[in-house]
């Protein structure tokens, strides 16, 4: 393990969740079928939210205009007074046949744009008891902030950042709030962190995966303990070690370890980015002095 010591706090597992741990760990650190997983660089595109759930549309059916405007109705006038009530409302109009659409809905229309609601859906979907919609929230949720992971976009976009952070909230929530865990083969997490720093992205990333392991605070199974937990953890100790992070990078990585109840001084650094070159063109992630620095001692990116 990473950890280093906390001065006496306790940052173990509870013996009743060392079993759950394990099994969950062994999943989420399992390889990618297949091979390695294609790099950020692979995927740089400049797709906002909206662009990319128009062409997303061609993967799902669409209940009729008069169905979409009751869910409309519906999902605006939604309450937890009355969520008893409409539950029924909404699964007339879109279960079985639409889930995907009423999936994808939820994903770009409500949890992207509306974090402070993100608790009531998720209890809306609970009460609705379908796990094919459940798994499709999952999978639509992590399409979209692939997407938005890899735009060029969301570095210049506050806007665009302020979506992602969303769904950071919104796929921590169904994940690791729920002792389950974000599959490497889905998103590397270890992986979008390194080349977020080779190629100026961590005024993108580093917020969002801020939100999505802030999803951890009350769990059992995802503390630093946890082999993918720990490893995400260390990378981060490394980043905030270096000289010339950005104040906003750094105060992100605070808040992670706050999430857990350390520091990064509590968590072993890894030694991987210190080797590693970072592009030095209009870098919003470090200061300009150590850009400069960089000129003279790294090789260029690829």
């Amino acid at each position: 393990l990473m950890l280093r010591s906390v001065g006496g706090s306790d940052v173990g597992e509870e013996k009743d969740g060392s079993f759950l741990a394990a099994q969950v760990a062994n999943l989420s650190l399992a390889p990618a079928a297949g091979g390695a997983q294609p790099s950020l660089a692979a995927h740089v595109n400049t797709e906002s939210l909206e662009s990319a759930a128009e062409k997303f549309r061609s993967t799902y059916s669409e209940p009729p205009v008069a169905a979409v405007d009751k869910v409309h109705f519906v999902m605006n006038n939604l309450s937890v007074a009355n969520l008893e009530a409409k539950i029924g409302d909404i699964r007339a109009k879109v279960l079985p046949d639409y889930a995907a659409w009423f999936a994808n809905y939820l994903v770009v229309r409500r949890a992207a744009q509306e974090a402070n609601y993100h608790v009531l859906y998720l209890s809306m979907v609970d009460k609705l008891g379908d796990r094919d919609l459940r798994r499709l929230l999952v999978r639509t949720t992590l399409y979209y902030v692939k997407i938005l992971l890899y735009s060029e976009r969301t570095v210049k976009e506050s806007n665009d950042r302020a979506l992602l952070k969303n769904l950071g909230v919104w796929l921590g929530l169904q994940t690791f709030a729920r002792e389950r865990p974000v599959l490497s083969r889905d998103l590397e997490l270890k992986q979008v962190v390194i080349e977020a720093y080779q190629r100026g992205r961590l005024i993108a990333v580093l917020p969002f995966l801020q939100k999505l392991l802030e999803c951890c605070r009350e769990s059992r199974v995802f503390r630093p303990t946890n082999p993918m937990i720990g490893g995400v953890l260390s990378l981060l100790a490394e980043l905030h070690s270096l000289k010339g992070l950005k104040i906003n990078n750094a105060f992100c990585i605070e808040l992670v370890f706050k999430a857990f109840a350390i520091s990064a001084e509590d968590v072993k650094p890894t030694d991987q980015l210190r080797s590693l070159a970072r592009s030095r063109h209009c870098n919003p992630d470090w200061g300009v002095d150590m850009l400069a620095d960089d000129s003279a001692s790294s090789a260029p990116l690829p």
